[in-house]
């Protein structure tokens, strides 16, 4: 079953100032990519909205938010996938959107 969520991504820049929103969520995506150990969205994950947010982190970093959907087979998948979001340092908040509010 696809899932849908919301979440926002803290992205270190390595460009100082205000760094270009298209590499500010290339990296957001790749982190997710390349951190998630569950793999749920690494290989078949799809990333149907991102945009930089405005305000830049008082260590320089840049949010993203991100709207995406992932594979989750089952509710142990959907446990085990988001356990692994809370583990992530980079991830700022999530949550699963209903289906209806897509």
């Amino acid at each position: 079953m696809i899932r849908h969520y919301v979440l926002t991504v803290s992205v270190p820049s390595d460009e100082g100032g205000s760094p270009q929103s298209n590499s500010v969520i290339a990296n957001a995506a790749k982190y997710l990519s390349y951190a998630d150990q569950t793999d749920t969205f690494g290989y078949h994950g799809n990333v149907v909205h991102a945009h930089k947010m405005k305000t830049m982190n008082d260590d320089g970093s840049a949010n993203v938010y991100m709207r995406i959907l992932v594979p989750i087979p089952g509710e142990d998948y959907r446990q085990e996938f988001e356990d692994e979001l809370d583990q992530l340092s980079h991830v700022r908040e999530y949550a699963m959107v209903d289906e209806d509010n897509r």
